[in-house]
């Protein structure tokens, strides 16, 4: 038996090693102990084996909750304000974070517990705390004795969230709703990723979406109900609320034809029934990470297709082709880790008369810069003047 300390730059570990460079810097870490059978082959395979591991659990996507407890969440929501005047709060609402947790059971019957769920054996996992959760140390930071959520966008969605210090704040904001969609303004702009370039590259146009029964996976009475974009809807089921109906923009702001991706922005003046993800399976864009309505555009010989909601294959998992897969150092089996490429990027505030408008920008979050950046769509030229130099650490996880 015998210890031997292999130095950093030792050159058997170098030959046999992938990554070079990292595994002379993990060398210092490790004493190889054992027979005289032990090799520095062995010991390099060793080094490479830990590399890959260590180097799978940094993927981007893996990282979307960098909190440990509820003290971290509540510094990351206010450290991510991006606007404070006038009792008006707005954080820039991590992906996954929903306005308030729901699942809470009781632990020992004394309190209250949330349950964590797996989004798959690959994936980040649920985050474990709501908008509501961080109030009363919002609270505390912001030096206010009241704070309320008064509008965000759904859990799977990051970008702008809205608080208020005070009801004149709160009623502000609601009545800026009001107005916006009473002067029909498409007042919030959302960013996504898609796979499918636009056609044509932009379009202004107005939009009816109703819920659907399908009795595809319910038997008897328990039919559920799919939104769907209708084309002429009655003047009787609008005037009823069975149809809600939008102003809808969007416009290309990058593309590669290569891999036929692009950054599209959307803008809207409603979001009800996940209108933004429905509105782009309509014009046969698949958002990236959309496990919802993604899957009703099959491509056939490369060519979108788009396919009914009564169809089952429209609630088949997403799929992505090699070369997505590839440039986001995926595996088919880990596609489900992808989260959902939408992002709130703005929301105009119409002010009353002689009032001023607020615009509220809240910048994309780490992983979408990084799924722009290598998919070919965001380049150091582009409209979006962010820090791209992000999340190199997205090697491949086999």
């Amino acid at each position: 038996m015998y210890s031997v300390v292999v130095k950093r730059n030792c050159a058997a570990i170098c030959r046999y090693c992938v990554w070079t460079e990292r595994a002379g810097r993990l060398a210092t870490k490790y004493e190889v102990t054992g027979p005289t059978s032990v090799t520095l082959r062995g010991f390099a395979y060793k080094v490479e084996r830990d590399l890959r591991r260590n180097l799978k659990t940094r993927h981007v996507y893996k990282h979307l909750y960098p909190w440990r407890n509820l003290t971290e969440f509540t510094d990351h929501i206010y450290n991510n304000i991006i606007y404070n005047d006038g009792g008006i709060v707005a954080v820039n609402k991590p992906y996954g974070v929903p306005q308030k947790q729901y699942a809470k059971y009781d632990e020992d019957e004394t309190g209250p517990r949330k349950i964590m769920s797996t989004l798959s054996s690959l994936g980040s996992g649920e985050c474990g705390y709501g908008l509501a959760d961080a109030l009363p140390g919002m609270k505390t930071l912001l030096n206010v004795e009241n704070l309320e959520l008064v509008c965000s966008t759904e859990r799977y969605t990051s970008g702008v969230a809205i608080f208020a210090t005070h009801t004149q704040a709160e009623k502000y904001v609601q009545d800026a709703y009001k107005r916006a969609r009473g002067m029909d303004i498409p007042f919030q702009r959302f960013w996504t990723v898609t796979r499918g370039i636009p056609d044509p590259w932009a379009l202004q146009e107005r939009v009816s979406v109703t819920l659907e029964p399908v009795n595809l996976f319910t038997q008897g009475e328990d039919i559920s109900k799919q939104p769907v974009i209708v084309e002429k809807p009655s003047r009787k089921s609008v005037q009823q609320g069975l149809v809600k109906t939008s102003k809808m923009e969007y416009r290309t702001v990058s593309r590669n034809r290569e891999m036929e991706a692009a950054l599209v922005e959307i803008t809207t003046t409603r979001t009800k029934w996940h209108l933004v993800r429905v509105y782009a399976a309509h014009r046969a864009l698949s958002i990236l990470g959309d496990g919802l309505y993604g899957s009703r555009v099959k491509y056939v010989l490369g060519r979108p297709v788009i396919i009914s909601h009564h169809n089952a294959a429209a609630y088949s998992p997403q799929t992505l082709p090699d070369s997505w897969i590839h440039k986001l150092s995926l595996s088919h089996q880990s596609v489900p880790l992808v989260p959902t490429h939408i992002h709130l990027h703005q929301v105009l505030l119409p002010a009353r008369k002689g009032g001023q408008v607020i615009l509220i920008t809240a910048p994309p979050p780490h992983y979408f810069l990084w799924t722009c950046k290598q998919l070919g769509v965001l380049h150091s030229g582009d409209v979006l003047q962010y820090d791209v130099t992000v999340g190199e650490e997205g090697v491949a996880a086999n």
